[in-house]
């Protein structure tokens, strides 16, 4: 089984308020905002170059609540509530084992009610059940998907940067001559070990059929970028930066150089320009 199989029979129902707000350093829905639900598995390559752009913005300084606020508004939260626990069914224990320590506490182990609270910075809990009906998923994103549930900018913000950062040293280490030193650097800093939330489901209708769950739009983009990057067949990575403004884009054709037909539009005429400049500068000589 390929991963385009994967993704065909990946449930990629996710919600997206209209507008959302920064909140004591949570990214949260706006009090006004409406609620939409939309397929993210069918815009996940977009969601990867946008998330892979809103890094590079990081990278050059950019305010962290903007961007990240910039990226929800398109795509919705991240889910990191769902994302981090190692049991999808921890909101009926006690107590949360995590995948990783260092987010709500330097522990992999917290009070489960603890844990939610972290999640809903003004205290209330309400959440409307019929949402993760709606969503086809099981019930704790009741609360991923409640007005009132909000995720630090701070975990979003490392994540977009470590993403892009992740992609730079590919970049890097593509280049000719590159000296012992750094090759085994990049070599280095290009591993990447991750714990992805992704379940699995067979049931049997009028025959088997199997689906898959991501348990958040963080296990989505690590598994996009992932295929992205290391194709099965050897083929180049469809993912590309844009020869004229530098932004990253998906292209599965090995000899696209630009983003959209304006930028590869803009870049010839400056080329133009400039060979035309330099000849002028020839004829006066």
């Amino acid at each position: 089984m390929n991963s385009g199989s994967i993704f065909a029979q990946m449930n990629g129902n996710w919600i997206r308020w209209s507008e959302y707000r920064i909140h004591d350093g949570y990214i949260m829905p706006a009090e006004n905002a409406l609620m939409m639900m939309y397929d993210a598995v069918a815009e996940r390559n977009e969601m990867l170059c946008y998330a892979l752009n809103c890094g590079r913005r990081l990278a050059a300084k950019e305010s962290a609540e903007e961007v990240c606020l910039d990226f929800v508004s398109h795509y919705g939260v991240i889910g990191w509530l769902t994302a981090l626990p190692a049991d999808i069914d921890f909101q009926e224990q006690q107590v949360t084992y995590l995948r990783y320590a260092g987010y709500v506490s330097s522990e992999k182990m917290v009070a489960t009610k603890d844990y939610i609270a972290c999640f809903f910075p003004q205290g209330s809990e309400l959440v409307q059940n019929s949402i993760a009906q709606l969503t086809n998923r099981d019930a704790v994103f009741n609360k991923v998907f409640s007005k009132f549930y909000g995720e630090p900018v701070a975990w979003t913000a490392t994540m977009l940067l470590a993403l892009y950062e992740h992609y730079c040293c590919g970049e890097e280490m593509a280049k000719p001559d590159l000296s012992e030193k750094m090759a085994r650097d990049l070599k280095r800093r290009l591993e990447l070990k991750e714990s992805l939330g992704l379940s699995m489901h067979i049931s049997f209708k009028s025959a088997l059929h199997c689906s898959y769950e991501m348990d958040s739009l963080r296990t989505l983009l690590l598994f996009t970028y992932s295929q992205a990057q290391c194709p099965a067949d050897k083929q180049p990575s469809p993912l590309k930066r844009c020869k004229r403004c530098g932004d990253i884009y998906y292209n599965e054709n090995n000899r696209s150089e630009f983003c959209s037909t304006k930028c590869r539009n803009h870049y010839n005429v400056v080329v133009f320009r400039e060979r035309h400049r330099s000849d002028n500068k020839k004829k006066v000589k």
